[in-house]
């Protein structure tokens, strides 16, 4: 670690060839997981992996394809948790071809506003 910022890089899961970096530090004091945690979104784990996530209520997601790019990135805090999001992005014929995996970070639903 350096004196000027942050620690140095840890390598995380690899997606596309990359390795994430720095997950955890993403949301700081915020986060409740570690390294992003993977889930499939295709047939048949589609349905198993949104009832799992409806518990997260809070956190980031990646969305990737079937060759591991990320298509989408977003956070979630809400009822019905990240499941829910997702769903929404579901709806949309397009995105619910290209989506077959995401990795999320969860984060801490009770964590004061900034």
């Amino acid at each position: 670690m350096n004196g000027d910022c942050c620690a140095e890089p840890v390598a995380g899961p690899v997606v596309d060839a990359r390795v994430l970096r720095h997950a955890w530090t993403a949301l700081g004091p915020l986060r409740c997981g570690d390294w992003p945690a993977p889930y499939s979104l295709q047939s048949p784990h589609r349905e198993e992996t949104l009832a799992v996530l409806d518990e997260v209520l809070a956190g980031v997601y990646l969305a990737v394809d079937a060759e591991g790019r990320l298509r989408w990135l977003g956070k979630a805090h809400r009822d019905g948790g990240i499941g829910a999001r997702l769903r929404d992005h579901l709806r949309h014929l397009e995105r619910a071809r290209v989506f077959t995996g995401v990795f999320v970070v969860e984060a801490d639903p009770f964590s004061p506003g900034t």
